[in-house]
């Protein structure tokens, strides 16, 4: 009830507008992010699998290496992004050229420690499950057995769910 008081309250003063703000930045902005973060992983993972006894801690080493890397554009990103919902900016441009103007470079990455730590948790869960997704899916689409089979009429959509 709180949140949904506390987001009803940000519609009433800021305007469904206003809520809005900043969401073309973080769309323009996700991909990059994705893709430095799989590519992190994947390196990460390809250096320090073999580098430890149990493979999920080099799978959570990774994750952890993927999301501070990914945090590059992340931090930045989400603080333009509140500021502008605050409304302290009418512009994702204004709000960067005033932070660089105010803090410099380093304004960009305020909270950088704290996003990227508190994200991680997450982001060790969401590789495990990737990588146990992967495995399933691999097992699956090259299987004798039944399963196979069974998915054969869906043959063109089967790899559509994952990227592997």
């Amino acid at each position: 009830a709180t949140a949904g008081r506390g987001f009803s309250e940000a519609v009433k003063a800021l305007g469904s507008k206003g809520v809005a703000r900043g969401f073309g930045l973080s769309f323009a902005w996700a991909s990059p992010q994705g893709a430095i973060r799989m590519a992190s992983y994947e390196t990460s993972k390809d250096q320090l699998l073999d580098k430890f006894s149990a493979k999920s801690f080099g799978i959570a080493c990774s994750a952890v290496v993927a999301d501070f890397a990914s945090s590059v554009i992340k931090v930045p990103r989400e603080l333009i992004t509140q500021r502008m919902q605050t409304g302290q900016y009418s512009s994702s441009w204004t709000a960067f050229r005033s932070i660089l103007r105010q803090d410099g470079v380093g304004g960009l990455f305020t909270g950088y420690l704290s996003t990227a730590s508190r994200d991680t948790p997450f982001m060790v869960l969401l590789f495990f499950s990737y990588e146990q997704f992967k495995a399933w899916k691999i097992r699956l689409t090259f299987a004798d057995d039944v399963p196979s089979q069974l998915l054969a009429p869906m043959k063109p959509w089967s790899d559509a769910e994952t990227v592997l």
